[in-house]
């Protein structure tokens, strides 16, 4: 049936393959039940072949009806390389000695931002003393003795910081990441930090709201 209209009358190869499909499925609704495992399996491999790793065929098919998406931006959206792109100190300390000090406190930590922190001293070839007694506070920064003084590294919001309020609100509406040097509880100043957009996140948050989905 398929084959005799497009050989004997030139008929269209596509209208008589379709039906010639319809009609299987009609007669032998067993190659639906065999078709639509391949079909799912297929799919599966070409995510995956891009680098999307899917847990099933039931994800698979949800996919067809998100409509937002949410990123983690470290390494996802950027090349998970921050750097340093400002220092602000208070009065009474340099840039240099804010920076030589929230060196010592996260230097041997593998976060991105302490190693950032880290190799821009280590570019301004900074002297960086050796802290002692450093612990990682859950939720919260790293802290360290350097010099018999306690000096702690966290991030913005979990030390109060009146002084740079609006240097740190207006860093953070710049999408970078500010974190606070405190030596003793009283705040030093400011580091801030950006990580670098990958060169295909904008094509591909374009081309999600192209889908009609938000990320």
């Amino acid at each position: 049936m398929t084959l005799v209209p497009p050989l004997l009358f030139a008929a269209s190869w596509q209208e008589w393959i379709y039906k010639g499909l319809t009609l299987l499925l009609i007669g032998c609704p067993c190659a639906l039940v065999i078709s639509t495992p391949a079909a799912i399996t297929s799919g599966l491999a070409a995510a995956a072949r891009r680098g999307a790793l899917i847990k099933g065929g039931a994800a698979l098919e949800q996919l067809g009806r998100v409509t937002q998406v949410a990123f983690d931006k470290t390494g996802t959206l950027t090349v998970g390389k921050p750097r340093v792109t400002a220092i602000h100190p208070a009065t009474g300390i340099s840039e240099s000695e804010l920076l030589t000090l929230a060196a010592a406190v996260e230097q041997g930590a593998t976060h991105p931002l302490a190693q950032a922190i880290v190799r821009e001293a280590q570019v301004a070839e900074l002297a960086i003393p050796t802290a002692e007694s450093q612990r990682a506070l859950v939720g919260s920064g790293i802290e360290a003795q350097v010099n018999g003084e306690r000096v702690l590294i966290c991030a913005a919001g979990k030390h109060p910081a009146d002084a740079f309020t609006g240097l740190i609100n207006e860093l953070e509406s710049a999408g970078q990441t500010v974190v606070l040097v405190v030596r003793n509880d009283d705040v030093l100043g400011v580091i801030a930090l950006q990580d670098t957009l990958r060169a295909d996140a904008a094509t591909a948050i374009s081309e999600l709201n192209a889908l009609g989905v938000k990320g």
